[in-house]
């Protein structure tokens, strides 16, 4: 990529994070947003269709770094104690771009994001997976239970809630072998 075009898509990038910390998504205007990239309208539609487009862009990087951080996906039917504690350091290792990005009615898109990333990938190594249900099933928890777990009890600390949350998770991998 040209470096004056990588250069003004991070423009973009920042000028959108800014925003974004302050006011939600829909009241983002394309006006605003050139004036804080320093760059006129004209060159925001060179690289992206709206601001829907941007956000888009944006949210999937995020996600992609969550999903490069996981060593095996498949561990969370295998090992999900591990696989959650991989997930939960890139989330939490994402935390300020996520809080941004992921915040009001659009907190929901990252964990649907990373559940259709990680199946993506798993089904692609597995494709006997795709119609297995308790397999799905396994996934379902460790992805969503942990995330939502995890967001609804972090004023605990992240000491406390992330051991007990792989506890848990054990222990629904042996009931889940169990079957």
């Amino acid at each position: 990529m040209d470096l004056r075009v990588a250069r003004t898509r991070r423009h973009i990038t920042a000028a959108f994070l800014e925003l974004r910390a302050q006011k939600p998504l829909e009241r983002i205007t394309i006006k605003d947003l050139a004036a804080r990239a320093e760059i006129n309208k004209a060159t925001f539609y060179l690289h992206f269709h709206d601001i829907y487009h941007l956000s888009d862009t944006v949210e999937q990087e995020i996600v992609s770094s969550v999903i490069d951080r996981i060593e095996k996906p498949e561990n969370l039917i295998f090992q999900p104690s591990q696989a959650i504690r991989e997930l939960t350091g890139a989330y939490l290792a994402q935390k300020d771009r996520i809080d941004v990005v992921f915040s009001g009615e659009q907190r929901p898109h990252l964990v649907q994001r990373i559940d259709h990333s990680i199946r993506q990938s798993l089904y692609e190594k597995y494709p006997q997976w795709r119609d297995d249900r308790d397999k799905n099933i396994m996934l379902s928890y460790c992805i969503y239970g942990s995330y939502h777990a995890f967001m609804e009890n972090r004023h605990y600390g992240v000491e406390s809630v992330l051991p007990a949350i792989c506890r848990i998770s054990d222990a629904v991998k042996v009931l889940y072998e169990g079957n």
